[in-house]
């Protein structure tokens, strides 16, 4: 999850915690030269598909957790993804300079 939560932070934005308050914050991509993730849930955590999961840990969340969404078989798409990693994944700034993902079909 720390690949996902620096990149919220790196990016900036506003994001909604829930026992506290929204939180804002500015870029800082422009200070980062190389950006490296390795097995970050930036599309959501698939164990949250899981009904103990959903249902019994906040981090599968569909608002401010790691919930992936479903696949909408109609349309082949991904819905209900959470607000989080969606708001994320949408935002414009860039982690760095350069960024770079790794991951495998086990992560």
């Amino acid at each position: 999850m720390g690949v996902t939560l620096s990149r919220a932070a790196i990016k900036g934005g506003a994001y909604y915690l829930d026992d506290v308050q929204t939180l804002f914050l500015k870029p800082i991509g422009h200070r980062v030269r190389n950006y490296i993730g390795i097995a970050g849930a930036n599309y959501g955590s698939t164990l949250c598909n899981l009904d103990f999961f959903k249902q019994n840990f906040d981090i599968c969340d569909n608002v401010i957790g790691f919930y992936p969404g479903d696949l909408d078989n109609c349309t082949n798409k991904v819905v209900g993804l959470s607000k989080f990693l969606k708001r994320l994944n949408c935002n414009p700034f860039r982690e760095g300079t350069h960024t770079y993902a790794m991951f495998s079909i086990y992560d």
